[in-house]
């Protein structure tokens, strides 16, 4: 098989993948949310925030690294995978005694406690499926990651139905994700010792001491991203309630089950990128600004959609029992707008071989987003909580492309600026109708101020035929961009 028709087919399982992965994942949620009610959830909630805290731990970025080594020499798969193993059996241990300690020292009661214990164990279990995974990828067989992953949340959703109808309850819904990962073990060993490598342990010193030394980047990636996106679960638990951590968990759910927008953007714009970074570095500079206009432009329309029907959606996916995290989901929609960039700002430092910025911006960001919280959730709860991630995204955004403008592409040029500009008088037209529609009919607003919204986009020529170009340059894979000197509008 061409290298390109192997490249078009691992995307195609990576995205059935994501797709399957996800859909079955917010369906679950959307179960899990309605059976328990906001207390209950919050419990859940927080054991899997709390765990994942530590997951670093079984991990210490071993995936990644196998990826990297056994993609350029097949021969090495055995080795790693059989000194991981040894290593990994270790670390789960080291997991288990770790959040335990945690708990202990964060006076958890036994009821919580065995909850995140058995949480613990579940995702322990999992992170020896993404070993295998890892093995899978670099031979290039996307399609086990695929099934293994769809596989693993399929049993989940019949379990979690079946413990519903049998009227079970949290505990019972945990152990139904620690069998169904024991299950995708199961199916990601069998399918790894018949068509890759003999599943076997080993201990050679010398070869895990320096492989966790060139692990260690990844794991302090790891590290900051937990932190960055649970940390802020534990803490609205330790200060406020299981109550308020429910609500809040139901508005992040439904935020973030709209982040494959901007994954599917970045998917496309990452091998475009790449290629022109490695063939003519001076041709992103032309691109870059018009794709911080596509997300941005593409952001703001999601938000304001997603702000206007924030009501409606919350009661059709989890009931009115979840009407405080209406304005919740509000709140956290805006946060959108900074993802969308951010997600731009990260492909394009990974295209231009600076992943080591994205790494520490990332830290800076985890200890931010740690102060915002004790400083905002006492006070304001878990709306405190949504303005923390707010902020905390718009700190990582403004920390990457100072970067990118100073080191790599001029992005805050005079003309840039410009069009800033007339994105925002569009958001502040489109939001004005929103607001006054609203009051009138809330689908009605909705469909008049994207309408205003879209119109404005072209009445302010915020999109116009060159855009048209570049889209294809983007959605085509062309190798050659349109016309770059001037990039005159």
């Amino acid at each position: 098989m061409s290298t390109v028709k192997r490249v078009a087919k691992n995307t195609l399982w990576l995205t059935l993948a994501e797709i399957g992965a996800k859909g079955l994942g917010f369906v679950i949620a959307i179960i899990i949310a309605r059976y328990l009610g906001p207390e209950d959830f919050g419990r859940y909630a927080f054991a899997i925030s709390f765990v994942t805290l530590f997951m670093v731990l079984a991990d210490f970025g071993m995936r990644p690294l196998l990826v990297r080594e056994v993609a350029r020499n097949n021969q090495l798969a055995e080795k790693y995978l059989a000194n991981f193993l040894t290593l990994k059996i270790w670390l789960t241990f080291v997991l288990f005694g770790a959040v335990a300690l945690a708990l202990w020292i964060y006076g958890t009661p036994l009821d919580l406690f065995i909850l995140t214990m058995v949480a613990a164990v579940e995702i322990g279990i999992n992170s020896f499926s993404e070993i295998f995974r890892g093995v899978f990828q670099a031979f290039e067989r996307m399609k086990y990651e695929t099934t293994s992953r769809i596989l693993n949340k399929f049993l989940i959703l019949v379990g979690v139905v079946a413990a519903v109808v049998l009227g079970l309850r949290t505990l019972s819904i945990m152990l139904v994700l620690l069998i169904s990962g024991i299950v995708t073990v199961i199916y990601t060993i069998v399918v790894c010792q018949k068509h890759f490598a003999k599943i076997k342990l080993a201990f050679d010193k010398v070869f895990i001491k320096e492989a966790l030394k060139q692990s260690a980047l990844f794991a302090v990636t790891n590290i900051f991203i937990s932190v960055y996106f649970k940390i802020d679960t534990v803490m609205l638990e330790k200060m406020r309630s299981a109550t308020e951590v429910g609500y809040y968990n139901t508005a992040y759910e439904l935020v973030f089950a709209f982040m494959f927008v901007p994954t599917v953007f970045s998917a496309a714009v990452y091998p475009v990128l790449s290629r022109f970074f490695k063939e003519n570095p001076g041709k992103i500079q032309a691109l870059v600004a018009r794709f911080a206009k596509y997300y941005l432009l593409a952001a703001i329309a999601l938000v304001t959609f997603l702000m206007l029907l924030g009501g409606p959606l919350i009661k059709l996916f989890f009931g009115a029992q979840y009407e405080p995290s209406v304005f919740l989901f509000q709140q956290l929609a805006v946060v959108l707008i900074f993802v969308f960039l951010n997600y731009l700002s990260g492909t394009l430092l990974n295209a231009s071989n600076k992943q080591v910025v994205s790494t520490w911006a990332s830290g800076i960001c985890a200890a931010a987003n740690v102060g915002l919280n004790l400083w905002l959730i006492p006070v304001y709860g878990a709306s405190g909580a949504a303005v923390a991630t707010i902020i905390t995204e718009a700190i990582l955004c403004l920390i990457t492309f100072i970067y990118i403008d100073r080191r790599l592409y001029r992005i805050f040029t005079r003309e840039n600026l410009f069009k800033g500009f007339k994105v925002f008088l569009a958001v502040i037209a489109t939001g004005v109708l929103a607001y006054f529609s609203a009051k009138v009919n809330i689908y009605l607003g909705t469909v008049a101020s994207l309408g205003l919204f879209i119109g404005l986009i072209f009445a302010l020529r915020l999109y116009n035929p060159q855009d048209r170009e570049y889209l294809k340059v983007i959605l085509r894979r062309k190798s050659t961009p349109p016309s770059v000197p001037g990039d005159s509008e």
